[in-house]
């Protein structure tokens, strides 16, 4: 299956995926994927015969648009009464419930980390994702908000695809998107297997909701000045991961029978090639790193640091 396969061929890796197909010649049944309407199928593929198949409910496409109007996700709008959204957004994050996950989407990686830079400096802590970053910053970014002890995700559009987070409840539109692909491919990030999600548009005075949208959304009401909630998980890092043959196994037997907690006090494990992250209770991780101090996980020594919460 080549998955986002449109996209791939929009940002020019055409060559690639070439070499993927007749690498892989020996293969009976090529499926090709994408959340809107994908590129004509290339004549390099030699499809004698395909069938195309569309999950989009057609009642519920507007005559003008390709956007699905999907029933389980709501969509608001939100007024930002300077052009600079920050203090909006951070007042939009605080009337959201205690426990929910929220991707920020921003057009533009500058952005990103000045709105992560902001939000750190007003108590929120989150992570940042975009694809400037080196990519153990990135595994480190999504393992923390995967495990939960992040509860608030800034990223451009590089997040849009790809990424399967079941929780993910909320998506917020720091800036508009730059046109309506981006905007379905923000919102799938959300309201996935049948879960529910909301989407936000915060507009700017200069700004107007987007013509693709069938109906303007309706205004969400945000609580000023209020408090934000962190997750009561924290992740913590192991230094020791695939290559080292570390499974989520051996990563919960050994904090179990040497971290003085047992399995419901841990959350999400992610294994990357060369560490690991697990997500454990906030009031817990502390006393867990120091009893597992210096000890030997497989046989060989690593670190064990807490890099997110406090």
């Amino acid at each position: 299956m080549l998955d986002e396969y449109d996209k791939s061929l929009e940002l020019g890796f055409e060559d690639e995926l070439k070499f993927i197909v007749t690498s892989l010649s020996h293969v009976s049944q090529l499926i090709l994927t994408s959340a809107t309407h994908a590129m004509p199928i290339a004549p390099w593929l030699n499809f004698r015969n395909y069938r195309q198949i569309d999950f989009l409910k057609k009642d519920n496409i507007s005559e003008d648009s390709k956007y699905e109007v999907i029933d389980n996700l709501e969509i608001y709008q939100v007024k930002s009464p300077v052009k600079d959204k920050l203090d909006t957004l951070r007042d939009l994050l605080c009337s959201l419930d205690d426990d929910a996950q929220v991707i920020v989407f921003s057009n533009y990686r500058e952005s990103s980390e000045r709105i992560a830079h902001y939000l750190s400096d007003h108590g929120i802590e989150s992570s940042l994702y975009h694809g400037g970053l080196e990519q153990d910053m990135r595994e480190k970014a999504l393992a923390r908000f995967r495990g939960n002890a992040i509860r608030v995700l800034v990223s451009t559009d590089l997040a849009s695809r790809g990424l399967d987070i079941p929780d993910v409840s909320h998506i917020i539109h720091y800036h508009l998107p730059a046109d309506e692909e981006a905007f379905v491919h923000r919102n799938g990030r959300t309201a996935r297997a049948g879960a529910s999600g909301t989407a936000y548009l915060i507009i700017g005075p200069e700004e107007f909701v987007p013509a693709y949208l069938a109906k303007e959304p309706k205004f969400f009401r945000i609580r000023p000045n209020g408090t934000f909630k962190p997750s009561s998980f924290v992740s913590i890092y192991i230094g020791r991961g695939k290559k080292d043959k570390i499974s989520k196994g051996d990563v919960l037997g050994f904090l179990t029978k040497n971290g003085g907690i047992d399995g419901s006090q841990i959350g999400r494990i992610d294994i990357y090639e060369r560490c690991a992250y697990c997500a454990v209770r906030r009031e817990v991780a502390k006393n867990v790193v120091e009893k597992v101090k210096g000890l030997k996980i497989k046989g060989e020594k690593t670190h064990y640091l807490i890099v997110s919460g406090s």
